[in-house]
């Protein structure tokens, strides 16, 4: 969440400021901005309204919020809070006391059962295998393919056919025009 008032200066701009009304808006939330006691005549990110370009400068909600509360350690920007939870756990984590609030699960948690450890014990010991255990695995006889019968004789590519389309020669020619390609192709 970010604090807008009305009034407030659009960075980047000595000409416009927010028209809307005071109060907390979603990071993202457009927020109306024009010229002073004007219309509305454009609309901001409330995160770029009270923070400016280094919002958009950022690919990882971390790096982002790491510059926020570099320059507003109250800030109540989403990103500022997930960097400040983040360094919480870093810090939580070196000192050993990584633990919740609160020491009761939520209601549809999942609990994990007792169990006893000396039963636990007796399980992981390996038995070793008979030779009786071992059985030789059984083979399904597969029944062979049947053979497919010879396919038709087809014509030899070697064989001469008969052609219906009419031979090129010179008198067929005559009409064609010769191009010149070589004046049109890049060697």
């Amino acid at each position: 969440m970010v604090p807008i008032k009305k009034g407030q200066k659009v960075p980047e701009s000595n000409i416009l400021f927010v028209v809307a009304e005071n109060g907390e808006y979603a990071d993202t939330d457009l927020i109306l901005c024009g010229e002073e006691g004007g219309e509305a005549s454009g609309m901001y990110s409330a995160q770029y309204i009270q923070y400016g370009p280094m919002v958009y400068q950022f690919n990882l909600p971390e790096e982002l919020g790491a510059a926020i509360v570099a320059i507003d350690k109250d800030s109540t920007h989403d990103a500022a809070i997930l960097y400040q939870e983040d360094e919480a756990r870093k810090i939580s984590r070196q000192k050993g006391t990584l633990l919740p609030e609160n020491g009761v699960p939520a209601p549809d948690a999942l609990v994990p059962e007792a169990v006893d450890e000396s039963k636990r014990v007796e399980r992981r010991k390996a038995k070793p295998i008979q030779e009786e255990q071992v059985k030789a695995p059984v083979l399904e006889e597969v029944p062979l393919p049947i053979e497919n019968p010879p396919l038709e004789q087809t014509p030899s590519a070697l064989e001469p056919m008969e052609s219906t389309e009419v031979p090129l020669t010179p008198e067929t020619q005559r009409g064609a025009r010769a191009i010149d390609v070589s004046a049109t192709t890049q060697e």
